[in-house]
């Protein structure tokens, strides 16, 4: 699987919040064509101080968009996309406890 890029990260998680350009721009102070250009694959790579802005926004951490890691378009359903969104809006905790219920399941079932 391939590796995303910063802005494929970027552009793939205001997805799943259903945000455009226009409303990254709007809830992290980034300038709109600034944004435009990381959502539209124009600006790959973009500045530190504009990945933090966007994370912020996105209520991630900005290491998580400087990792290399899975795609995070691996979304085959509109039930995939639910969950994502249901996810996403979990607060830190939520999301754990979340995960370890999944994997319980998935060991449950391999087991």
């Amino acid at each position: 699987m391939a590796q995303q890029s910063v802005a494929e990260k970027i552009k793939s998680l205001a997805d799943l919040k259903g945000w455009n350009s226009a409303a990254l721009s709007r809830f992290s102070g980034v300038p709109y064509n600034t944004v435009h250009d990381i959502m539209i694959g124009k600006t790959a790579e973009p500045e530190h101080d504009t990945i933090c802005k966007l994370a912020a926004a996105l209520q991630i951490s900005p290491i998580y968009l400087y990792q290399m890691g899975p795609e995070l378009t691996v979304i085959e359903s509109e039930t995939d996309v639910q969950v994502l969104r249901m996810v996403h809006r979990m607060d830190p905790g939520g999301v754990e406890r979340f995960l370890r219920y999944g994997k319980g399941i998935l060991d449950a079932l391999n087991g």
